[in-house]
C-alpha cells in the first residue's frame, strides 16, 4: 500500500524526546545506577552494614565493637596519608621546604614593598618641596606688600594728628 505523495510518512518517535537521548527518564539514566534520591537509603544501609559487621565480630558487645570500629579508621586513615603524595616523612620534610620557600618569598616581597614605599616618600617630599618655593615666595611677597602699605597707611593716619612727616 503506497501513500499518497502529499501526505507526510508517519513515525513512532515523539515531538519532544525527553533531553538525555531515547529512553531516559527523568530519575536516572540506563546505565547512570540509582537515581540521586536514593543515595541516602544507600548510604544508610552501607552504614548499618558496617555497624553489623562490628558487632558481629565483637560477639554483640557494643564496647568492643566501638573499638575494633575506632583502631580500623586510624589505620586506614594512617595508611591513606602515607599513600597520598608528599604523605610521611618525604611530606614533611618538603613542608618544610615549601614554607621556608615560601617565607623567602614573602620577606622579599615586603623588602621590595618598603624599598617602593621610602622611593615614592622620598619623591613626594622632593614634589612638596618644589610646590612650597613659589607658595613661600608669594607669601614672602604679599608680606612684604603688605607692610610696606601697612607703613605708609601708619604715616598717612599719623600725618593726620600732626605725628607724622
Amino acid at each position: 500500500m503506497s501513500l499518497p505523495p502529499n501526505q507526510p510518512k508517519i513515525t513512532h518517535r515523539t515531538a519532544n524526546p525527553p533531553p538525555g537521548g531515547a529512553g531516559a527518564t527523568a530519575h536516572s539514566s540506563r546505565f547512570g545506577g540509582a537515581p540521586k534520591r536514593n543515595l541516602p537509603l544507600i548510604l544508610g544501609g552501607a552504614a548499618l552494614l558496617a555497624g553489623a559487621y562490628y558487632m558481629y565480630g565483637a560477639g554483640g558487645d557494643t564496647k568492643v565493637a566501638k573499638e575494633s570500629a575506632e583502631r580500623d579508621a586510624t589505620s586506614a586513615s594512617a595508611r591513606l596519608k602515607e599513600e597520598l603524595p608528599g604523605g610521611g616523612k618525604e611530606g614533611t620534610a618538603s613542608a618544610e621546604e615549601t614554607l621556608a620557600r615560601i617565607g623567602s618569598q614573602v620577606d622579599k616581597t615586603v623588602q621590595e614593598g618598603k624599598h617602593r614605599i621610602s622611593e615614592a616618600s622620598q619623591k613626594l617630599e622632593g614634589k612638596v618641596e618644589e610646590a612650597k618655593r613659589p607658595v613661600l615666595g608669594t607669601i614672602d611677597e604679599m608680606d612684604k606688600k603688605i607692610e610696606k602699605e601697612a607703613s605708609k597707611a601708619k604715616s598717612g593716619i599719623s600725618s593726620w594728628f600732626g605725628f607724622g612727616k
